[in-house]
């Protein structure tokens, strides 16, 4: 026998012993055919038989429940208000709106990056702000801030908020 004889006959065994593993959930059936059933002349192999996997389908951790509790967690969904915010000193707010022309008026998105950029303020601190409620627009679950996509990003409006928060300072802002 050649070397390139047995290496088909290895690449022939491998993929044979390949299609007869079954996997934990794998059952194996007869196969159905309309040709009447022939022997093979290989006699390990005496009926052809069919992979049927049947796996019962996982719910997502995000969909698992009934529709009563999907309901539920809709409803405890809460949003925050520009009603919801503190009120500042007309000093706080002039120079936020001052810095805020500064600006390029291209700008409309700001994520923690161009926050931490634009004013110097890092992500943990504006992280806290939103956590505590300070910036409308922000969704929650209970004490939970909910993502809004892959990066967070602020408009215009947020950041004035943000700043505001931040400016004031904690004690000022959350009473």
């Amino acid at each position: 026998m050649t070397v390139a004889q047995q290496k088909q006959q290895t690449r022939r065994s491998v993929a044979s012993a390949a299609a007869s593993q079954l996997d934990l959930f794998a059952a194996a059936r007869p196969a159905t055919s309309s040709a009447a059933p022939t022997r093979s002349p290989e006699p390990s192999i005496q009926q052809p038989c069919e992979i049927v996997v049947d796996r019962a389908p996982r719910p997502s951790p995000k969909v698992a429940g009934s529709l009563t509790e999907l309901t539920q967690t809709k409803s405890d969904i809460r949003v925050t208000m520009i009603e919801d915010m503190p009120v500042y000193s007309d000093f706080d707010r002039q120079a936020v709106e001052r810095s805020l022309a500064t600006l390029p008026p291209t700008k409309v998105w700001f994520t923690y990056a161009a926050v931490r950029e634009s004013f110097g303020i890092s992500r943990a601190t504006v992280a806290r702000r939103v956590k505590e409620g300070l910036v409308p627009g922000i969704r929650f679950r209970g004490a939970n801030v909910l993502e809004d996509g892959a990066v967070r990003r602020f408009d215009r409006a947020q950041l004035l908020w943000l700043l505001l928060a931040v400016r004031s300072g904690r004690s000022s802002s959350t009473s």
